[in-house]
């Protein structure tokens, strides 16, 4: 018990510095455990929302795909069709004992257009089109009536609100065959709820949704609701016994709701990754700041932990003393760590509300791991960093209660910290290149693994540049008395100055890794698309997100001027060996005219045959592969469709996938489809801007449909790499912030601890401005140091990540050179900032109290 009365009264006696340590951990704390509320709150009010919405269903039969077209990839991705029912077996269904009713069910891809002209939705929650499925089915109706005739459509009671549609009014609404007029006779929700995560809906009669989305005789699905009395599983078995096959499943309700929750978790799943990320990173540089604040306050504390020694205590229970200290600060860290991250759930879920995409209506759901994963990784982090601390706290000797108080400087580099560091840098450098540059099985954990241990090992070596970088930094500050005492006070203690500075190091090491990374990718991208890309315009979804109706192609060519038009579409497909792929479908006969795909005419010419495929040249030689060889892919809406390689191409970069067909293989193999783009090429002597004009005016019966040049679309990309750019500078700032903290804290110890020093100062002469100017020199100087060395390694990974990424196209590297220069400008002001209290504090200190002070 004495001991941790100690320890607790050590903790208490210096609540700035336990405040300060405390959130170096709960800002990474804060991620997980908000991760993991907003997680389970989603999880639990969708798993609520689809037993409401499927209340009146008791069986469903699925067609038996592994191929899921919603399931993501890149924009464009192709998500009508796929794999369906024949609609005869409905009445097959409907003739089971014990069926009372049976509905067909179509899904597809519609987009309203608003009463502005504009696509509503679509940039991000997506624009879906439903068959009604009546009163038992997943759309409720809200207002109005159900649709009965080909030109009646309900639409989602937010759209209907927001948008000010009332029934009977006319609406424009895209679909794969183009704009259609249809009348709103109703407003509908998905189950209890207005919308589904923001996505926009429109429900038709089945036979109009049939000849929308190109599923006539086919169906997405069939319904069934039980006759009274009957058993869920009995009438689930017997219905399998009726219909069953390989491809057609027959699951209850509770195991349909269970998938459809499953694959709502797996669409979110990059949530977590990103936000669990994030909190990684947070932690390992929060870990960083503990280490220096113990080490500070140990170094600090000799003569006391000497004086606990004359008196009795042994070593463990100095040892005992200093952990127990780590384990307050990790379940205060872990407390507000969880009270962040509840703020952070419900941040999260305006943030989501804001872009269109609302969750659920629900409390948020506390769950056992939440506290567990939270108060775990607190005190994991904060005890694994006080273990040296602590250690060298135990092995004080009594002798050294003779000695005056504050902490030596430490001029000393120990050589076993040097060896370790060394070793460190050289394992995390080798995994890192091994990571990237072979064909391992786990690269990813073998990259983190490297970048982590590559870390240490440079901050364990970093005392070594501490003097000499910090010396030639300081004389950038001039020559003055307090430019040199800033200077030496950042050189007398290297261990500690690059300690802190290793903090900042990590986060501008990340930012900068990032911002060459995505110079780099802008770069190649701008490089690959004007050596490859050779059409005049290129149509797409606005933002490019999302597809275009197959009827734009066709009355685009139809423009004077245009010579000819190729769309392209990209879909899903899976190879025999269980691997997913995405498949490209152009038009054979004019691909040469729009892409320089690397392939020769006489492939082009055999594409043209039905049933034949290009291959990427690289996948052709890893897979063994030659001209008249058959591989087996499944499509969407073909379990297995054979299909004869005529040819390789070289260029898969442009096309970003290793397989291309020609268009009427990919109808019969996919099942119809929209576009993913349409690209044009301008016949001769044909002006760009009037014939752009003239597409344009087409195109405004699309809303929604940006009609880009070669520039434009080069632009579009450069916005779109930088928008995500700036969110990961934003998450990462997280980590600087940490760092700066860091400076803050160690600048405040070690005002502390030269208390005397500066008393004596200030009675020879020095005034309180000189002395504030002193500390923000030592600061500015740490600072810097530490973006310098983050610049280095940032650098470092930059190449390294864009060297291995040159097969896929990422060729050229940039060095933004004026963007890193601003962050080690930036840098410098974070540490006047975080100079700000210590150097305050310091100007203020009484100058006999400080004198005399032991």
């Amino acid at each position: 018990m004495t001991t941790l009365r100690l320890a607790l009264k050590s903790v208490l006696g210096n609540k700035l510095r336990l405040a300060l340590t405390a959130l170096a951990v709960v800002l990474g704390v804060s991620f997980v455990s908000g991760t993991f509320v907003l997680t389970d709150s989603i999880d639990e009010a969708f798993t609520g929302l689809f037993a409401d919405a499927n209340a009146g269903v008791d069986v469903y039969v699925n067609p038996v795909s592994e191929i899921n077209l919603s399931g993501g990839g890149p924009p464009g991705v192709d998500a009508t069709g796929g794999a369906s029912l024949d609609e005869a077996l409905l009445d097959d269904v409907r003739t089971v004992d014990g069926v009372a009713d049976a509905v067909g069910l179509v899904q597809g891809v519609a987009s309203i257009i608003g009463p502005d002209g504009e696509r509503i939705g679509g940039q991000g929650p997506p624009t879906l089109g439903f068959s009604w499925a009546g009163e038992d089915g997943p759309i409720t109706l809200r207002e109005g009536s159900a649709p009965t005739g080909p030109d009646d459509v309900v639409i989602d009671v937010t759209t209907f609100t927001e948008q000010g549609f009332s029934l009977g009014d006319t609406v424009t609404i895209l679909t794969p065959l183009g704009p259609g007029e249809f009348t709103v006779v109703g407003a509908s929700g998905f189950g209890e709820e207005d919308n589904l995560l923001g996505a926009t809906s429109a429900s038709f009669t089945l036979e109009r949704a049939q000849e929308l989305f190109g599923m006539e005789g086919r169906l997405n699905q069939i319904a069934i609701a039980a006759a009274e009395d009957v058993d869920t599983l009995v009438l689930k078995d017997a219905v399998a016994a009726a219909v069953g096959s390989d491809t057609i499943e027959v699951v209850s309700v509770d195991e349909q709701i269970a998938q459809q929750t499953a694959e709502l978790n797996e669409g979110l799943a990059f949530l977590d990754v990103v936000l669990l990320s994030f909190a990684g990173v947070a932690l390992f540089v929060g870990a960083f700041l503990i280490v220096n604040t113990f080490s500070i306050v140990v170094a600090q504390r000799m003569r006391e932990f000497a004086l606990l020694r004359a008196v009795g205590a042994s070593r463990g229970q100095l040892r005992r003393m200093v952990m127990l200290e780590a384990v307050v600060i990790g379940l205060v860290g872990g407390t507000l760590g969880v009270a962040g991250g509840i703020g952070l759930a419900e941040l999260l879920k305006a943030v989501f509300g804001l872009i269109g995409a609302s969750f659920p209506d629900g409390g948020l759901v506390l769950r056992p791991r939440t506290f567990i994963a939270s108060y775990g990784l607190s005190l994991l982090v904060t005890v694994a960093a006080a273990m040296l601390p602590a250690r060298r706290a135990s092995r004080v000797a009594p002798v050294e209660a003779l000695r005056g108080t504050g902490a030596a400087d430490a001029d000393h580099i120990g050589r076993g910290r040097t060896v370790r560091g060394a070793l460190l840098a050289i394992c995390g450098t080798a995994s890192l290149l091994v990571g990237l540059f072979t064909a391992i099985g786990d690269a990813a954990t073998m990259v983190g693994v490297g970048v982590g241990a590559l870390f240490v090992g440079v901050a364990l070596l970093a005392p070594w540049l501490a003097r000499p970088v910090a010396g030639g930094l300081g004389r950038l500050l001039g020559g003055s008395v307090v430019a040199n005492l800033a200077r030496r006070n950042a050189q007398r203690n290297p261990t500690r100055t690059s300690t802190t500075a290793s903090a900042l190091m990590i986060g501008v090491a990340l930012v900068s890794f990032v911002s060459i990374l995505a110079a780099s990718v802008t770069a190649s991208v701008n490089a690959l698309f004007e050596e490859q890309f050779t059409a005049d315009l290129v149509l797409s979804a606005e933002g490019g997100f999302g597809t275009l109706p197959r009827t734009l192609a066709s009355e685009v060519a139809a423009v004077d001027g245009v010579a000819s038009v190729s769309a392209s579409r990209l879909t899903i497909a899976e190879l025999p060996d269980g691997r997913q792929t995405f498949v490209n479908g152009y038009d054979a006969s004019t691909l040469a005219d729009h892409l320089r795909v690397g392939a020769s005419d006489e492939a082009l010419a055999a594409l043209q045959a039905d049933g034949t495929v290009l291959v990427s040249a690289e996948l052709l030689e890893e897979d063994g592969l030659g001209v008249g060889d058959t591989i087996t892919i499944s499509f969407p809406a073909v379990s297995a469709a054979p299909l004869e390689v005529v040819g390789a191409f070289e260029n898969r970069e442009v096309v970003d996938s290793d397989y291309i067909i020609d268009l009427p293989t990919y109808e019969r193999v996919v099942g119809g489809g929209s576009d993913a783009s349409v690209s044009v090429v301008l016949a001769e002597g044909a002006e760009l801007e009037t014939v752009q004009t003239a597409i344009e005016q087409v195109a405004e019966a699309y809303p929604g449909t940006d009609v880009q040049t070669l520039n434009d679309l080069l632009i579009r990309v450069q916005e779109g790499v930088d928008q995500l750019l700036n969110i990961l500078i934003g998450l990462l700032f997280l980590a600087l912030v940490i760092a700066v903290i860091g400076i803050v804290n160690t600048l405040a110890l070690s005002v502390i601890e030269r208390t005397r020093e500066i008393g004596l100062l200030r009675a020879v002469g020095m005034h309180r401005r000189q002395v504030r100017q002193t500390v923000r020199g030592e600061a500015v100087l740490v600072a810097v140091f530490g973006a310098l060395l983050g610049v280095a390694i940032g650098s470092f990974f930059g190449w390294a990540m864009v060297t291995a990424l040159a097969d896929d196209g990422i060729e050229v590297l940039v060095f933004p050179t004026a963007r890193l220069a601003t962050y080690v400008l930036l840098a410098a002001v974070a540490g006047v900032l975080a100079a700000v209290l210590p150097a305050r504090r310091a100007a203020k200190l009484d100058i006999l109290r400080a004198v005399t002070t032991e």
